[in-house]
């Protein structure tokens, strides 16, 4: 499921395109492990639903406008953490966290 404000777009029989999260929602609704792969906007109206986040932190600074939304503790448990370094498949080090919603 790609959610677009472009009304044209296409992709192969197996996409299906929608134009808002809502949408997106209702189409995903007998899938039984959805996963939200941003943009800002997306990830800001998915992390109110999400259960877990698995995110991966990448230890640089970048140039950019969008970015995942803040983390909050009182909402979230990291369960694990896993860091990384460099190599030849990976140009900087970086961190697989594993978070849980809170009950």
């Amino acid at each position: 499921i790609v959610i677009s404000r472009n009304k044209n777009i296409s992709f192969s029989d197996e996409v299906t395109v929608v134009n808002n999260f809502e949408e997106a929602l209702y189409e995903a609704r007998n899938d039984s492990n959805p996963f939200i792969i941003g943009g800002g906007e997306v990830y800001k109206s998915g992390i109110i639903l999400a259960e877990k986040i698995e995110l991966t932190r990448v230890h640089e600074n970048f140039d950019g406008d969008t970015f995942f939304p803040k983390i909050d503790s009182d909402t979230w448990t990291l369960i694990n953490r896993v860091e990384n370094s460099s190599d030849e498949r990976h140009l900087y080090n970086y961190t697989f966290e594993t978070y849980i919603k809170k009950l």
